[in-house]
């Protein structure tokens, strides 16, 4: 009689690796790369600490001067500041790090405007990247202002809608859709004109753009009506 000599087929080995396997395997890179990570962070905490707060209170000391011209109407020594006090364009530049220094970007910006320094207000308006209910949307229309002022059709209504659309507030977002209205009645693009329009009538009523702005959506239409 024949004995049986099948033998037991051997399980294969577990081929997968255990996480202790890997953590064995790339032991150094890993300690490297968190190595690497740490040194980041405490550079970060080491420069925001020792750096950026010094520099955002000298700031803030230099720019009490400026406001204080800016809202006596003095807006040349306000920009440009005396011999005591540092003006906006000064502080912007030593501190543009700062939360402080993006703000007098800001004044710059709107003080530049008005001198009709197109150009120059929109470099400064776009370094001003602060998030703020009122400010933010204001800087964005008044890029849109220069543009305007310039001629760049399109890129006012572009700035002009980003202002609107950046906080649905009463005070700004009415406003820069009727401008962006009357600059896309510009362009001849009546249907978006119409829409900015209706969105003041729609969304914002008992504001100063709602008075009349009936008027204004009726002489949109008719030139649309009038291309078809």
């Amino acid at each position: 009689m024949e004995q049986n000599t099948t033998e037991t087929p051997v399980k294969p080995e577990k081929s997968r690796l255990t996480l202790e396997d890997l953590l064995t395997i790339y032991k150094k890179p890993v300690s490297y790369v968190f190595g690497g990570l740490l040194v980041i962070i405490i550079g970060y905490f080491a420069f925001e600490s020792f750096y950026l707060q010094p520099q955002e209170e000298s700031a803030q000391k230099e720019i009490i001067g400026a406001q204080r011209y800016f809202d006596l109407d003095s807006l040349k020594l306000a920009l440009n500041g005396d011999k005591t006090t540092s003006g906006f364009l000064k502080i912007a530049d030593d501190y543009g790090m700062t939360r402080t220094g993006k703000l007098a970007h800001y004044y710059a910006g709107v003080i530049l405007l008005q001198q009709g320094k197109y150009e120059d207000a929109i470099d400064h308006l776009k370094s001003f990247n602060l998030d703020s209910k009122i400010l933010t949307p204001m800087a964005l229309g008044a890029i849109g202002d220069a543009y305007s002022q310039l001629k760049q059709y399109d890129e006012a209504a572009s700035y002009y809608m980003k202002a609107a659309a950046k906080d649905d507030n009463k005070f700004t977002a009415p406003r820069y859709y009727k401008k962006a209205g009357l600059v896309y009645e510009e362009l001849k693009k009546y249907q978006d004109a119409v829409n900015a329009y209706q969105t003041v009538k729609d969304k914002f009523p008992n504001t100063y753009e709602f008075n009349k702005i009936d008027a204004y959506i009726q002489r949109a239409q008719a030139k649309l009506d009038s291309e078809k």
